[in-house]
């Protein structure tokens, strides 16, 4: 079965849908708590911008093939945040 396909099955269930967005928002929540550690000192837990690191990281995973580690775009994505 493809990620296609079953993106289909899952967002086509109410449950399944709620449970995965459940989901997605706890592993958020702790790529962010990380980011926010590696930026030691140049953010706080308020700030939005390491939020906005982990979702351009994870549309570039999604965008891709999937085959590079989702690290690699995290790291990509923190090279290219300046905290001028």
């Amino acid at each position: 079965m493809t990620n296609h396909a079953m993106e289909r099955i899952v967002r086509g269930s109410a449950q399944l849908n709620a449970r995965y967005l459940e989901k997605m928002q706890r592993v958020q929540e702790l790529l962010v708590g990380r980011v926010v550690t590696r930026l030691a000192g140049s953010v706080t837990a308020s700030d939005p911008r390491p939020a906005a690191i982990v979702q351009a990281a994870r549309v570039a995973w999604l965008e891709s093939d999937q085959q590079r580690p989702f690290g690699e775009f995290l790291d990509n994505a923190m090279a290219a945040f300046r905290t001028t």
